[in-house]
């Protein structure tokens, strides 16, 4: 439950719409959205500042695009990796502004954009050979610099 819920709940309460029993009891509830298909964590943005990633791989386009759905009722942004055509084609049916960056094979859904100030801005630290992809994954809107482990002595020496 997000600050906001939790504090029309207590204005519900207070003005006796629900009881105790209801109030406790939603309080007390998993911060899980079960879909059936899924289980969507809607604490993640309280705990680490952004909300669940969708990995598309091995999802339906009409799941993708559910999931996304339950995000964006509480969240500004929705970020799915591993997509495809057929997953920005479900997407793009509830949120005609998604963005698809091929390279990356992810799709960003932002209600709000972020402006420039509020962008975290550290450096992008990379393995392996799938660096190109994972960097437009892992920032596929914001140009901050990138580094493979053979550059990190460059960036923790600073």
């Amino acid at each position: 439950m997000i600050p906001s819920e939790t504090r029309q709940l207590l204005q519900r309460y207070k003005a006796g719409e629900v009881d105790e029993a209801d109030v406790l009891r939603l309080l007390c509830a998993a911060p899980i959205d079960d879909l059936g298909f899924a289980q969507v964590d809607a604490h993640r943005s309280l705990r680490q500042g952004f909300p669940e990633v969708i990995f598309a791989a091995g999802k339906t386009p009409g799941q993708v695009a559910a999931i996304a759905a339950k995000v964006m009722e509480r969240e500004e942004r929705v970020l799915i990796t591993r997509a495809d055509a057929g997953h920005l084609a479900a997407v793009s049916g509830k949120f005609p502004d998604a963005l698809y960056h091929e390279s990356a094979k992810c799709i960003a859904v932002e209600a709000k954009r972020l402006t420039k100030r509020n962008r975290h801005l550290l450096p992008r630290c990379l393995t392996g050979a799938t660096t190109m992809n994972t960097s437009a994954q892992n920032h596929a809107a914001d140009a901050t610099p990138t580094s493979t482990k053979a550059g990190m002595h460059r960036i923790t020496a600073a």
